[in-house]
C-alpha cells in the first residue's frame, strides 16, 4: 500500500487536514464555552483549512516527485486531478462547517436570554412552547 502513490497522496492530504478537525472537535467538547468562543474557533478552523487547501499543489508535487511515473503527461494529469480533488474535499469540509454552525448560531440567537429583546423573536419562541 505504501508503494501506491494514490494511497500515499490521500494519506498525506488527510494527515494535514485531520489535526485541524481534531482541534475544533476538542474545542467544541468543552463544557464551559460560549457562542463567541465557538465562532472564533470555527473561524480559526476555516482559516487553517484554507491554508491547507492552498498547500495542496505542493503536496501533490511532492508525492508525484517521490513516485515517478513513466510518462510526464500522465503525471501532470494525475497531479492536476488529485490537486483539484483535494481542494474540493477542503471546500466540502469548510462548507459543512459553515452550514452547521450558521444553523447553530441561529438557534442560539432564538433561544438565548437576550432573544426576548429582539422584536418578534421572543414571541415566536414563547408561542412555540404552547
Amino acid at each position: 500500500m505504501l508503494e501506491d502513490s494514490k494511497f500515499v497522496f490521500w494519506l498525506t492530504v488527510f494527515r494535514n487536514i485531520m489535526p485541524h478537525v481534531d482541534v475544533l472537535y476538542n474545542q467544541l467538547q468543552k463544557t464551559r464555552t460560549d457562542a463567541a468562543l465557538i465562532r472564533k474557533q470555527v473561524n480559526v478552523f476555516q482559516q487553517s483549512l484554507e491554508k491547507e487547501r492552498k498547500r495542496m499543489d505542493t503536496v501533490t508535487k511532492d508525492i508525484s516527485a517521490s513516485y515517478e511515473t513513466s510518462r510526464k503527461r500522465k503525471r501532470e494529469n494525475i497531479h492536476i486531478n488529485r490537486t483539484v480533488a483535494a481542494r474540493e474535499i477542503c471546500d466540502v469540509i469548510t462548507n459543512q462547517v459553515k452550514e452547521r454552525f450558521c444553523f447553530y448560531f441561529s438557534l442560539l440567537c432564538c433561544f438565548s436570554p437576550q432573544s426576548s429583546e429582539i422584536p418578534g423573536v421572543g414571541e415566536k419562541v414563547s408561542n412555540s412552547d404552547s
